[in-house]
């Protein structure tokens, strides 16, 4: 059931994601979210999970050839 669901919110992310117009280029402050698939697999634990982040940062600088943001 678990997987169930991880494949549901899967899915509407990606589905959410093809129908949103982006911008290409950010000025000043951006900020975003994602989720990540993570598998482990180390003798002892077995562990699959989705993780979601966010992220906010201010860029200085973006020209063709660099870029500078924090």
């Amino acid at each position: 059931m678990k997987q169930f669901f991880q494949l549901a919110l899967a899915a509407i992310l990606f589905s959410t994601m093809a129908f949103t117009s982006v911008s290409a280029s950010a000025e000043g402050f951006y900020f975003g979210l994602g989720a990540y698939s993570v598998s482990m697999d180390t003798g002892d634990i077995d562990d699959d999970d989705v993780v979601p982040a966010g992220f906010v940062g201010y860029q200085f600088i973006d020209s063709n050839i660099f870029m500078l943001s924090a």
